[in-house]
């Protein structure tokens, strides 16, 4: 009987070990597998950011180029948030190459392809500020310009009239 005992024990403890070994590795490919999809999510938001960054211009006036402004402060806010997250991904992910285990040159690979294109985004967003600014520049200088012409047009008009006004009042 204590053999028997003895032997249904250390298949329990047996039976326990393989246990929290599987449940180490499906925790570890769970870890993977949500590493991978936060990269896809992240690749994604990327995209989309491109995309309307390529189709959006500078505007046409000056209340446009505001507006677009706006727009794109709202844009640098997203991308701090996003950014936060994104290096905290990053971060799973260097938890699994460290690990070791399955995919680690796909998780390297994923890595250096996201960097990338967020390297990429960033740029772009430069870019689209700068071009803004110009824009801003120009329309502000037009619509100062605008003013003085309009200002130098009625100052003309007052200055050549031919009327000098019929007493001491209206002169």
């Amino acid at each position: 009987i204590c053999n028997r005992v003895n032997h249904v024990q250390t298949c329990l403890r047996e039976l326990g070990d393989m246990a929290a070994k599987r449940r180490q590795d499906l925790e570890d490919s769970r870890r993977l597998w949500a590493f991978f999809q936060e990269m896809e999510e992240a690749e994604a938001w990327i995209r989309e950011k491109e995309r309307v960054l390529a189709s959006k211009g500078c505007g046409r006036d000056l209340s446009s180029v505001l507006a677009l402004t706006g727009e794109h402060k709202a844009t640098l806010g997203e991308l701090g948030g996003r950014r936060a997250s994104l290096h905290q991904a990053m971060q799973r992910g260097e938890e699994i190459l460290a690990k070791g285990g399955s995919g680690p040159d796909g998780v390297r690979e994923k890595m250096r392809s996201v960097r990338a294109r967020w390297k990429k985004l960033e740029e772009a967003v430069g870019l689209h500020q700068q071009k803004l600014q110009e824009a801003l520049g120009f329309f502000q200088f037009s619509a100062e310009t605008d003013d003085l012409l309009a200002w130098l047009q009625d100052a003309y008009r007052i200055a050549s009239s031919d009327d000098f006004g019929h007493d001491d009042y209206s002169s």
